[in-house]
């Protein structure tokens, strides 16, 4: 758990979180789950 908390407060972990969500936010991911089938939401 020790490692776990480490990495979640790590600016590595925090910037791929980041860029993650500003994908999921440009392709129309506003919740999850969210499906995909076919390309289409």
């Amino acid at each position: 758990m020790q490692k776990w908390e480490q990495d979640r407060h790590s600016s590595e972990v925090q910037q791929q979180l980041s860029e993650d969500i500003k994908a999921g936010y440009k392709t129309g991911i506003n919740g999850t789950p969210s499906v995909f089938i076919m390309g289409g939401r």
